[in-house]
């Protein structure tokens, strides 16, 4: 059987939309369509085979689930709802297996071991190198201030991010070259409101 990647989808996006909290500003569905949607242009780019693209976007479906159950440590419990819900969609045990490996590929410090880990990876921080990462910043904060008790002033989580930026890599030539600049662009931003 082959796996049905679309009524994964769905049900996954419904599943989101009914049991993430509402006070995830930032780790929400849109969230999670906005990588789906990078992590099938990055495995365009980088010319990944339909199979490994169908994976990828898999388990780019699957990253935060874990934001239903807690905030803090979700990323196993995103694994854990993954061998749950994926032999139900037509996936064998070695797809499986690859899934599960991108989905904790993208725990901070990243540290991708395959071509696949590595586009999950930058997917998940498309954002970094994009226009409105500031905006998406706020957002995050005030996830922060929520979920980790975490308040800071404008300066402090400005410096935050940009240790953050500074010390991050993408890691396909595709993110590289598609986000590289903008997230330069975005540590020069950073560095003004400092």
């Amino acid at each position: 059987m082959k796996p049905n990647i679309e009524l994964l989808k769905n049900d996954v996006l419904s599943m989101l939309e009914e049991n993430l909290p509402k006070d995830l500003f930032y780790h929400d569905k849109n969230h999670t369509i906005e990588v789906y949607e990078a992590s099938s242009k990055y495995a365009n780019m980088e010319r990944v085979p339909k199979h490994e693209k169908n994976l990828i976007m898999t388990a780019s479906l699957l990253l935060y689930t874990g934001f239903t159950r807690r905030y803090n440590n979700n990323n196993e419990l995103a694994v854990e709802i993954a061998e749950s819900l994926l032999p139900d969609y037509g996936f064998v045990n070695s797809e499986k297996e690859i899934i599960y490996e991108m989905i904790r590929s993208i725990k901070i410090p990243q540290n991708p071991k395959t071509l696949l880990q590595k586009i999950i990876c930058d997917s998940d921080m498309d954002h970094l190198g994009r226009l409105n990462f500031l905006l998406e910043s706020d957002l995050l904060r005030g996830e922060w201030q929520i979920h980790r008790k975490k308040v800071c002033t404008d300066k402090e989580w400005y410096r935050l991010q940009l240790k953050f930026l500074e010390n991050h890599q993408y890691f396909t030539n595709s993110a590289k070259k598609l986000r590289g600049k903008g997230k330069i662009e975005n540590i020069k931003k950073l560095k003004k409101r400092i």
